[in-house]
C-alpha cells in the first residue's frame, strides 16, 4: 500500500504541495493580469498622441502646446 501516491494521501507534505502549486497559480493568474494591464496602459497613451497629433493639425493647439502636453503624457 506504500505505492506512488503523488502526496495525495495527506500529511504535512501533501498540504505543503498543494501551498506550493496554489503560490505559483496565483503568480501565474498575477502576471496574466499584469501584462494585460500594462499593454492597455501603452495602448492608451498611443491615443492620447494620436488625439494631440491630430489637434495640432487642425490647428487647435500649437508646437509648443503640443510639447509640453506629450511630457506630461
Amino acid at each position: 500500500m506504500h505505492g506512488c501516491s503523488f502526496g495525495l494521501t495527506g500529511g504535512w507534505q501533501g498540504w505543503l504541495g498543494m501551498l506550493i502549486g496554489l503560490i505559483f497559480l496565483f503568480a501565474a493568474i498575477y502576471g496574466v493580469f499584469c501584462l494585460s494591464d500594462l499593454k492597455r496602459r501603452r495602448g492608451d497613451r498611443r491615443d492620447s498622441l494620436d488625439i494631440l497629433r491630430r489637434r495640432l493639425a487642425a490647428g487647435e493647439i500649437t508646437p509648443e502646446e503640443f510639447t509640453t502636453l506629450k511630457q506630461y503624457l
